[in-house]
């Protein structure tokens, strides 16, 4: 086994421990998601042309709920017993 599979699946079961203790530290599967989502899934590479602030601040927030949705995915799958 990879050591960047050992790793993800060490994150996603610590994560899933922290999450049982939600009603101790408020922390739910989506709220955890929703602060490592953009730490533990980078967005994808951005082409070299010019964008405007506009433009940059949505893409920046799409990617960040793109990859909240992705982990959160994860995350349930994980809670459901899944190995990955």
């Amino acid at each position: 086994m990879s050591l960047c599979v050992v790793l993800v699946t060490y994150l996603f079961a610590g994560l899933c421990s922290v999450a049982e203790h939600e009603l101790e530290n408020k922390m739910s599967l989506q709220n955890l998601a929703t602060v490592f989502g953009p730490t533990v899934l980078r967005p994808a590479a951005k082409g070299s042309e010019v964008q405007t602030m506009e433009e940059l601040f949505s893409s920046g927030t799409r990617d960040a709920m793109m990859q909240t949705s992705i982990l959160m995915t994860f995350l349930n799958l994980r809670k459901k017993g899944a190995e990955f």
